[in-house]
C-alpha cells in the first residue's frame, strides 16, 4: 500500500466478527488487487468486538483497524465506511474484482452493485445461498426491482457492491447533528458542562412547537410525494414504471419522509433532555 494510504482513492470496508481463520487472506487479496491495478487504496477491517484475535492479524496484515462497538453487522459496515478516507467504499466478497468496480465509479456511477445469480451473469457456489433463496426470493426481489423502476440489477441482495462516500452520508450526516444536539443538552441539563451561549440561542429560535410544526410538514410533503409515485404505478395497471420519472418522487419522498418523522421524536426528545430534574 504504501504512500497510496496518505491520499485513498478507494476504500475496501470489511466487516469483521471472529473471523481469525480467513482475515489475512482477504486483506493480502484485496491489497494485491489494488496494487497490481495501480489503485490508492486502503484496507478497513470493521471489528465487531472479535475475541479469537482477529484484531492482531487485522493490524499485521497492514490493514486499517477501526473499533465498532455497537454490535451487528450493519453496525459494523456502518462504522467501517464513517471511517473510509476514500472517495469511493467498496464493501466486496471477490476482490478481484475492485477494479471492475473502481472503474464504473470513476466513470459516474454513485453506486456499483455486483451479482452472483446466473440472469446478471453471475454464479453461485454451492451451498453458498439457500435453494428458496436461489431459485425464489431473490430472482423474485430483483424482478420487481428491473420492472417497478426499470433497475438493471439482477441481484438486490448481493453484498458486493461499491459507491461513493457522500452518497452514504446524507442521513448520518443529519443523525450525526441530532446526536451532537442530545449529548450538549444532557451535559448541560446536568451540569456537566457550562452553559453555552450558541445552545441557547439555537433553543430560542428551535422549540418542540417550531420543530413539531416544520418536521411534520415534511413528513407531510414526503408521504404526498411516495402517494405520488403510487398513484403512478396505478395508473400503469400497476405494472411497469418509468423509472426517470418515478424515482424524482420516490427518492426526495423516502428522505423526507424519514428526516420528517425522525425529527418529530427528537424534538419531543431533546425538550425532556432539556427539562431540569427536581
Amino acid at each position: 500500500m504504501g504512500a497510496n494510504q496518505n491520499m485513498p482513492e478507494v476504500s475496501v470496508v470489511m466487516p469483521c466478527l471472529n473471523e481469525a481463520e480467513t482475515l489475512a487472506t482477504c486483506v493480502e487479496k484485496a491489497a494485491r488487487a489494488l496494487a497490481s491495478n495501480s489503485i490508492a487504496g486502503e484496507i478497513i477491517v470493521a471489528d465487531n468486538g472479535s475475541t479469537d484475535g482477529s484484531q492482531a492479524i487485522a493490524t499485521r496484515s497492514g490493514s486499517r483497524l477501526v473499533s465498532v462497538r455497537e454490535r451487528g453487522y450493519g453496525h459494523a459496515l456502518m462504522g467501517g465506511i464513517a471511517g473510509a478516507r476514500g472517495e469511493y467504499a467498496d464493501d466486496s466478497y471477490d476482490f478481484n474484482e475492485i477494479p471492475i468496480f473502481v472503474e464504473k465509479l470513476r466513470q459516474g456511477f454513485d453506486l456499483v452493485q455486483g451479482c452472483r445469480l446466473p440472469s446478471g451473469g453471475g454464479m453461485i457456489e454451492p451451498g453458498a445461498m439457500p435453494f428458496l433463496h436461489r431459485i425464489w426470493g431473490n430472482p423474485m426481489f430483483s424482478f420487481l426491482a428491473r420492472k417497478w423502476f426499470k433497475s438493471p440489477l439482477h441481484d438486490v441482495y448481493c453484498g458486493l457492491r461499491g459507491f461513493r462516500k457522500g452518497v452514504f452520508q446524507i442521513l448520518c450526516g443529519y443523525q450525526a447533528v441530532l446526536f451532537a444536539i442530545f449529548t450538549k443538552t444532557f451535559a448541560i441539563s446536568e451540569g456537566l458542562l457550562p452553559e453555552d451561549p450558541r445552545m441557547n440561542r439555537f433553543f430560542a429560535f428551535v422549540n418542540l412547537e417550531r420543530g413539531v410544526i416544520i418536521s411534520s410538514i415534511a413528513l407531510c410533503i414526503g408521504l404526498f410525494l411516495l402517494a405520488t409515485a403510487v398513484d403512478h404505478w396505478r395508473m400503469t395497471g400497476f405494472g411497469s414504471l418509468d423509472y426517470s420519472r418515478t424515482m424524482r418522487y420516490v427518492i426526495p419522498g423516502t428522505t423526507l419522509t424519514a428526516l420528517g418523522f425522525q425529527t418529530i421524536l427528537s424534538s419531543f426528545f431533546v425538550s425532556i433532555l432539556g427539562m431540569h430534574r427536581r
